[in-house]
C-alpha cells in the first residue's frame, strides 16, 4: 500500500513536469524490488569497490555489518576485520542469492584482493552463502591501464560446491588507451592458464602472531605530533616548551583538516616519541618525532586524562591544549567519528591500542604496518634520544606506538633483537608476498602476515637464535652510524641495507634453514 501511493505520488509530479528526476528515482527504487520477484540465467556487473571504512553514513555501515554476518562473510569475533571488509563481496553474494536461478551463472568484476590472502577474504573464497561453485577466473592483475587497483572477473554457478584448484586466465599487457575496444585489445594482451588456489600460509602461524599488536590512532596527526618554538630572545622552556603543530602533519592531513594548526605551551611531562612506518629503514629509524598525548604512566598501561582532571592536577598547558583539540574535533570530525567518539580521547585511544601498551617493558620491536617491503627495528625505551632544540634537549617521557606500526613489547634483549633480524630478512618479505594485497603501486598491506609463517619462539637455549640476536645488534649498531643522504623512503632503506649487505646474506641463511624454504 505505501509503494503504491508512493508511486501515485510520484507520478503526478512527473505529469506536471515539477522534477524530472523522479523517473530516475522510480528505476532505482522500484526497479530491485520488481527484479527480485524474476529470477535470472545470468548475472553481470562491475559493483561498487568500496571498503568499510569509508562508509561515512553509519546507519548504512551497520546495516552493512548485519548482511556481512548473516551471509557469513565474517563471524562477530572477527570485529578488527569490520573496516577492512570490502563491500562488493556483499554485492556478488546478495545479488546472487537475490536474483539468480538455479544453476544460473554470475560473473562480476572485482579487486584482485579477494584472491590474496587478506584475512577478510577467506569466508567469501568458499562461497557458502547462497552455495556456488567457482568455474573460471580472469586474473587482470599485470594489464594496464585498467583500475586504480588490481582487479579479476569471477564467473560462478549458483547451486554447486566449489572446489580447488579453478581454472584461472592470467591476461597480460600494455593498452594502449583506457576503456579501449574488446577487439583493441585482445590485440593487446596475452593470455595464459594457470590453477588458482587460496594462500594455505598461517595453518601453522607463530607464537607471536597473536601478541604483537596495532599502534594507536594517533590521528588527527595535527592534533598531536608538534614542532617546537623556539623564543629568539628567551629560547626555549625544556620544562614547559612552547610547541605548534607539526608542518609535516599539515602538510600530509585530509582536506578538513588542512587549516587546523594549534600552538601553546604544554608541559614536558606529556611529550612523548613515536615513529611512522615510513621512517623505519632496516635495523633503524630516521628520526624520532614529537608528540604531545594526555597520558601518564601506570605499572604496565597508560591513563588517559581528559580537560578537568589535566586542570585539576595543575596541568594548565595540557589542559588548554587538549581543549583547543576537542573543539576542533567537533568541528571537523565526520558525523560518524563523533557520535561513536564524542572525545577526541576516545578517538586515539581507539579500541584501547593506546592505553594497553605497557611502559615498563624495556624493549619494544617495531615494523611497517604496509608497504611494499617489510622492514623492521628495535628501541630500548630506558635509552630513547632526546628531541635537540638549539643548545637545549628535551627529553621524551616515553614511546607510544603509532597506528602505521606494529609491534612487541618485551624485556628480553636477545628475544627482540632475534624477531628484529627475521623480519628483516628477504625471506620473509618474499614469502610474505601472495598474502599481500596489492594497489596502484605494488603489495601494500602487512599487519600479521609475517607470523602466519612459522616463526619459532625465541629459546634463550638455541644457539641459532643467539647467533641471529647477536647480528641483529651488529646491524643496529652500524645503521646507526649511517648518515643518510637520500630522500624517498625506498631510497633511506637501500642506503640501510647497503651498509650492512654482509650481515644481511648471514640473516637470510640462517632464516631459511629455520624456515626450511
Amino acid at each position: 500500500e505505501i509503494l503504491n501511493m508512493t508511486l501515485d505520488t510520484l507520478f503526478r509530479l512527473v505529469d506536471k513536469q515539477l522534477n524530472e528526476i523522479w523517473v530516475y528515482m522510480l528505476n532505482n527504487l522500484y526497479a530491485p524490488i520488481a527484479l527480485k520477484e524474476a529470477k535470472f540465467d545470468m548475472l553481470t556487473s562491475n559493483p561498487p569497490w568500496i571498503a568499510m571504512r569509508y562508509i561515512e553514513n553509519k546507519n548504512y555501515q551497520d546495516w552493512v555489518k548485519e548482511e556481512v554476518l548473516s551471509y557469513g562473510l565474517l563471524t562477530s569475533d572477527q570485529v578488527k576485520l569490520f573496516t577492512h571488509m570490502e563491500i562488493a563481496t556483499l554485492f556478488f553474494d546478495k545479488s546472487a542469492d537475490l536474483y539468480l536461478s538455479q544453476n544460473g551463472v554470475i560473473a562480476f568484476v572485482m579487486p584482485r584482493s579477494i584472491l590474496t590472502g587478506a584475512f577478510h577474504h577467506a569466508s567469501f573464497r568458499q562461497f557458502n552463502k547462497p552455495k556456488m561453485k567457482l568455474i573460471k577466473i580472469l586474473d587482470c592483475e599485470d594489464v594496464s591501464p585498467l583500475f586504480n587497483v588490481p582487479s579479476c572477473a569471477l564467473i560462478a554457478v549458483l547451486g554447486e560446491e566449489t572446489r580447488y584448484p579453478v581454472l584461472a586466465t592470467r591476461y597480460k599487457g600494455q593498452l594502449e588507451r583506457k576503456n579501449c575496444k574488446l577487439n583493441e585489445a585482445t590485440q593487446q594482451l596475452k593470455a595464459e592458464d594457470y590453477m588458482y588456489e587460496p594462500p594455505t600460509i598461517g595453518l601453522k602461524k607463530s607464537y607471536y602472531h597473536d601478541v604483537v599488536k596495532q599502534g594507536a590512532t594517533i590521528v588527527p596527526r595535527n592534533l598531536w605530533f608538534i614542532d617546537f618554538k623556539v623564543h629568539p630572545i628567551l629560547g626555549i622552556d625544556a620544562s614547559k616548551p612552547a610547541i605548534k603543530t607539526s608542518g609535516e602533519s599539515i602538510k600530509e592531513a585530509k582536506d578538513q583538516w588542512k587549516n587546523v594548526s594549534l600552538e601553546g605551551s604544554v608541559e614536558s611531562d606529556f611529550i612523548y616519541a613515536t615513529l611512522l612506518g615510513g621512517d623505519i629503514v632496516p635495523f633503524g629509524f630516521t628520526k624520532l618525532r614529537p608528540i604531545v598525548i594526555p597520558v601518564k604512566k601506570l605499572t604496565r598501561q597508560y591513563r588517559l586524562l581528559d580537560v578537568e582532571e589535566l586542570r585539576s592536577a595543575g596541568y594548565v598547558g595540557m589542559a588548554e591544549w587538549l581543549n583547543d583539540a576537542q573543539k576542533a574535533w567537533e568541528k571537523y570530525a565526520t558525523e560518524r567519528s563523533r557520535i561513536d567518539n564524542p572525545r577526541i580521547i576516545q578517538w586515539v585511544n581507539y579500541r584501547n591500542k593506546l592505553v594497553d601498551q605497557n611502559p615498563s617493558k624495556r624493549y619494544i620491536l617495531l615494523y611497517n604496518t604496509s608497504g611494499t617491503d617489510l622492514v623492521s627495528c628495535v628501541l630500548d625505551k630506558q635509552s630513547l634520544q632526546g628531541f635537540k632544540v638549539q643548545k637545549a634537549e628535551i627529553k621524551p617521557v616515553g614511546f607510544i606506538a603509532d597506528a602505521k606500526t606494529y609491534f612487541y613489547e618485551t624485556d628480553h634483549e636477545d628475544e627482540v633483537y632475534y624477531l628484529c633480524a627475521i623480519l628483516n630478512s628477504a625471506i620473509i618479505n618474499e614469502e610474505i608476498k601472495p598474502l599481500q594485497t596489492k594497489g596502484l603501486f605494488g603489495e601494500r598491506d602487512i599487519h600479521r602476515r609475517p607470523f602466519m609463517l612459522p616463526i619459532p619462539r625465541f629459546d634463550p637455549g638455541n644457539p641459532t637464535h643467539l647467533k641471529l640476536a647477536e647480528l641483529s645488534k651488529i646491524c643496529h649498531e652500524k645503521v646507526a652510524k649511517v648518515k643518510f643522504t637520500r630522500k624517498s623512503v625506498a631510497g633511506l632503506r637501500k642506503q640501510a641495507r647497503e651498509a650492512i649487505k654482509e650481515e644481511l646474506k648471514e640473516i637470510d641463511t640462517i632464516v631459511s634453514q629455520i624456515l626450511k624454504v
